[in-house]
């Protein structure tokens, strides 16, 4: 397995490495999301869901699909709670982006 795929793009508040290409390692090994989440939780580490959201559609996966997957899997892995937690950071963010305009 080519880990070379997961890379190091920032830190949250809280010391965890955020990592991105948590897609494309998924896809790419046939490794269910959830196994991904949980192992990169036992390194204390997350994903970027942004990168994961972008790396996704590039792939073009559908928007609710998405979303369906990043949900059923932060429910098993963490709980409801933060699974709405990060899809409403992430609904913000891609609101962000959209809105974003070029002066």
């Amino acid at each position: 397995m080519n880990y070379d795929i997961l890379k190091i793009v920032g830190q949250t508040t809280d010391g965890l490495l955020v990592i991105s290409g948590v897609y494309k390692f998924s896809t790419t090994y046939g490794i269910p999301l959830d196994e991904v989440i949980r192992f990169l939780k036992k390194e204390n580490s997350i994903p970027s869901w942004l990168h994961f959201y972008i790396e996704a559609r590039i792939c073009n996966k559908k928007h609710d699909n998405i979303i369906s997957d990043l949900s059923s899997a932060l429910e098993d892995v963490y709980d409801l709670e933060f699974a709405q937690q990060v899809l409403q950071q992430l609904d913000i963010s891609l609101q962000e982006i959209l809105d974003f305009k070029v002066e």
